[in-house]
């Protein structure tokens, strides 16, 4: 999978498409209001499937510090690349038992956000219920994935199983509705967010 992404990793960023995703996601993500009044000098992002860091480079003037995790070495070779001060790039596969015990940041993450990924997670419902585990109380989790098409989910989750992925991993305050669409070829392709909260201990 990571071979598949290191081949589009050159000329990402020359597509306008990334940037207007990115941008429409990070709009939607300041309008849910994770982010307290203190994250600048507090909170800790993972960026989950980070690509070449583009959701990083607007949300790292807002937070202390983002894990930005990819498992495409070329995609992750262009955000270190770009030197953000507050974005540590890791490659590394957070399914993986071994990567998850070596991660001593796991369980202190105020936000975590994956930007069109969990459609093509092998395993996606195992994988928010490892994500949200990493939460700190309160904490949030938060996805922006193309609404799957006629029951045609290969690159895209229908909106139910979203909401019963959030609630599986014991997330509060499940919400997950259409905040923007992106046009293609002509077809304006509707991309739901969901998000969730990790429970106060």
């Amino acid at each position: 999978m990571s071979e598949d992404w290191d081949e589009f990793a050159t000329h990402w960023e020359e597509d306008e498409q990334p940037r207007i995703f990115r941008d429409q996601a990070f709009s939607s993500l300041m309008a849910h209001g994770v982010l307290g009044a203190d994250a600048r000098t507090r909170a800790r992002v993972l960026d989950f499937g980070c690509g070449t860091g583009l959701l990083s480079e607007k949300l790292s003037p807002l937070v202390k510090e983002i894990i930005a995790v990819d498992t495409s070495p070329e995609m992750l070779g262009r955000l270190k690349a770009k030197a953000i001060a507050n974005v540590t790039a890791l490659c590394a596969d957070l399914d993986d038992p071994a990567t998850r015990a070596d991660a001593a940041w796991l369980g202190s993450l105020d936000l975590i956000v994956a930007s069109s990924v969990c459609g093509f997670l092998p395993d996606y419902e195992k994988t928010v219920r490892t994500l949200s585990a990493a939460l700190r109380p309160g904490g949030y989790f938060v996805q922006w994935d193309w609404l799957a098409a006629d029951g045609d989910a290969e690159y895209g989750l229908p909106q139910a199983r979203i909401e019963n992925a959030l609630h599986g991993a014991g997330l509060e305050d499940v919400t997950v509705r259409q905040v923007f669409s992106v046009t293609f070829d002509g077809e304006a392709l509707p991309v739901l967010m969901g998000a969730g909260r990790a429970p106060s201990r």
